[in-house]
């Protein structure tokens, strides 16, 4: 007869392998989104430039959970075709401050 194997859940293994983010190891990613934002407002798509990559909303989310309050806000605005479309845009409000050049060593 064989035993049945506990779930990782119930030994609690499954915590060992999640990534663990430190509040002060931040990525090139994380930095150069973090030093544009405090220079002001960016959309996604330059947040994406930014970034070097082409999937921003993660790297956003990322320093959400460095501790960084990322805010957002819709703008409608005209596409080269003239349609009217809604791209979000980032910024850091004057509580995110602190903590971003914090998190950036200064």
């Amino acid at each position: 007869m064989t035993q049945k194997r506990q779930s990782p859940a119930a030994t609690g293994l499954h915590q060992q392998n999640k990534p663990r983010h430190s509040t002060t190891h931040l990525g090139p990613r994380h930095r150069r989104l973090l030093q544009a934002l405090l220079r002001g407002p960016i959309t996604r798509e330059q947040a994406d430039r930014i970034a070097r990559a082409s999937n921003s909303p993660h790297w956003i989310m990322e320093l959400r959970r460095h501790g960084v309050p990322v805010q957002c806000r819709r703008e409608s605005r005209r596409d080269p075709d003239g349609v009217i479309v809604h791209p979000g845009v980032y910024w850091l409000d004057n509580s995110a401050l602190a903590t971003a050049r914090k998190l950036l060593g200064g």
